[in-house]
């Protein structure tokens, strides 16, 4: 079963410092709401991520209010095989991919 993709249209923001200090201020707000495990969970989809693409990963992953979010940006591929078996395990962990301009988002639903 392949992993449900959804393509989205987004821009990247005009201040690109606002962004980040927006993300690391609602990051360190919002990673309470999630347990230790959910959080290792994370950690450990990011580093596999590594082995399949090459891009840019932030230093950890997003914490949102409603999930946890990996992004790849200005992602390329180096092992699609691999990733496309890796994607199927996602799958049945009910974890979603988007895809648009800016790189790749794998979400993590609370």
């Amino acid at each position: 079963m392949a992993i449900k993709t959804a393509v989205i249209d987004t821009k990247e923001s005009p201040v690109p410092y606002w962004a980040i200090l927006d993300r690391r201020v609602r990051n360190s707000a919002n990673k309470s709401l999630y347990t230790t495990k959910q959080i290792t969970r994370a950690i450990r989809l990011q580093d596999a991520l590594r082995g399949f693409y090459n891009g840019t990963f932030y230093d950890e992953p997003s914490y949102g209010t409603t999930g946890i979010s990996v992004k790849v940006g200005n992602s390329h591929v180096t092992d699609k095989r691999g990733l496309k078996a890796y994607e199927d395990l996602l799958t049945q962990e009910g974890i979603t991919k988007k895809v648009s301009g800016q790189g790749v988002l794998y979400r993590i639903k609370k």
